[in-house]
């Protein structure tokens, strides 16, 4: 689309485009949801054999297998919308692979908490 193109051919209804907090919301989820556990502080995962805190938020390892198994622990999927969820969730890591120009960084750990997802399930937001 170009930028002297209309996006959207009329107006919409009230409050339903997204605005930037429900976007920041979205994300937090798919973020919280998907991401690896971690302990709170390096003394915390020492002490209980975990992952450490990241060092920069800006770039967070995300895991469609463990999103999609997360949703479905929590009973947020229903039979019938659950294949359509998972072919949303399939889109946005389309989308997010093909505009990342990030490579991902890979552990040799074998008690690395990502060593079981392969490269296409991750995406680092």
């Amino acid at each position: 689309v170009r930028l002297n193109e209309r996006a959207i051919g009329r107006r919409p209804i009230p409050n339903t485009l997204p605005n930037h907090k429900n976007v920041y919301l979205g994300v937090l989820a798919l973020i919280v949801l998907g991401s690896a556990p971690s302990a709170v502080t390096v003394s915390d995962a020492v002490v209980m054999n975990m992952a450490e805190p990241v060092d920069n938020t800006d770039h967070i390892m995300i895991s469609k297998k463990r999103l999609v198994a997360s949703l479905h622990a929590l009973n947020l999927q229903t039979d019938d919308f659950s294949i359509r969820l998972e072919d949303i969730i399939d889109l946005l890591w389309k989308e997010a692979k093909s505009g990342s120009g990030h490579n991902i960084r890979r552990s040799d750990d074998e008690n690395d908490v990502e060593s079981d997802c392969n490269e296409v399930d991750i995406v680092e937001l």
